[in-house]
């Protein structure tokens, strides 16, 4: 049985490299409300530049890209009227190599296939990939079938008890092991655990198993844990404010940490202050950064510049008081 759990791990890892955590990603529509340029300026000196316009209705319609100067991409977008397309072709100018893709949707936000195309200057076809997805008629996704150069290789089936989701299951074409995530609420509909399998002709093993602890509508605990090999538990703990916003995010394995602390300005982020100790990695949504080299506690804050209008025109990451990124908006309203 030991044998098995070995080989067990091993495949599982081959399985979720390739396989997407989230079991409800989707496609979504690019929507912004004005038009503007960005210019991100990176620490070694290169500048990026993207010049982006929008049609009346603030959907991208076409974009330059530009490094250190030189022109880049050029990609166009094209959205229906209807909002039951949405698609893009892109020129990387140096290889004059061509991506395309087109998402078909069943509502806003919510796909129904997508195709991804990538030619070479010539026109011969380098590679290709897509998704169709079905749903029931609440509207409830049912199946994604992921495909790679026309072939499926990824299949996801999701079950429901009511409105909630109680199993996910993926398995790669081919082969007879697959992962299933089962998910548990409370009375009031609060995911409260979730339990990761992987499962093969042979036996069933529990991967991980992740505790959420509600108050007030919001997440305040989380504990992520290791089932097998060296059996670890992270903590998280969450705090808000008044008005619901995260607050505070702590994230602790033995003794190493991480905290953020999240400020605001009226109803804008204005900086994310982040303390940390370790490289280790957390498995968490929250931006707890990961530096190349950890000495003693480190500091890493993202801030935020708005202009008088409320709409962000800087964003700038600094370790240490370092300045490491500045990203730039330039707006035309």
């Amino acid at each position: 049985m030991i044998s098995y759990t070995v080989r067990a791990q091993q495949s599982y890892q081959n399985l979720e490299d390739k396989l997407e955590i989230d079991p409800t990603q989707v496609y979504p529509q690019v929507v912004v409300n004005k038009a503007w340029k960005q210019r991100v300026t990176f620490k070694n000196g290169r500048d990026t530049l993207y010049i982006e316009r929008f049609d009346g209705e603030g959907r991208k319609t076409y974009q330059k890209g530009f490094d250190n100067g030189k022109p880049e991409s050029i990609t166009t977008y094209v959205n229906s009227k209807d909002g039951k397309t949405w698609s893009w072709r892109s020129l990387r100018l140096k290889n004059k190599t061509v991506w395309t893709s087109k998402t078909t949707y069943r509502s806003p936000g919510v796909p129904l296939r997508f195709d991804n195309m990538d030619y070479r200057a010539n026109g011969d076809t380098v590679g290709s990939q897509g998704a169709q997805f079905n749903y029931d008629a609440a509207g409830k996704l049912l199946q994604r079938r992921d495909f790679s150069v026309g072939r499926m290789s990824i299949q996801r089936n999701y079950r429901y008890q009511g409105k909630l989701l109680v199993e996910m299951s993926s398995q790669l074409a081919g082969s007879v092991a697959k992962k299933r995530m089962a998910y548990r609420y409370d009375a009031d509909g609060n995911l409260i655990e979730s339990k990761e399998y992987f499962i093969n002709p042979k036996e069933t093993t529990l991967m991980k198993t992740t505790l959420y602890v509600w108050k007030n509508g919001k997440v305040v605990e989380k504990t992520y844990r290791e089932e097998i090999s060296k059996k670890r538990n992270y903590h998280f703990s969450y705090s808000y404010d008044a008005k619901g916003r995260i607050a505070t995010c702590q994230a602790k394995l033995d003794t190493a940490f991480k905290q953020a602390t999240f400020i605001y300005e009226g109803d804008r982020l204005k900086e994310i202050t982040i303390r940390f100790n370790s490289n280790e990695f957390f498995p968490d949504a929250l931006p707890l950064w990961r530096a190349g080299v950890v000495a003693g506690t480190m500091v890493y804050r993202k801030v935020f510049s708005y202009n008088e209008k409320g709409d962000l025109v800087k964003v700038q990451d600094f370790y240490d008081n370092r300045l490491e990124n500045s990203f730039s908006y330039e707006l035309t309203y």
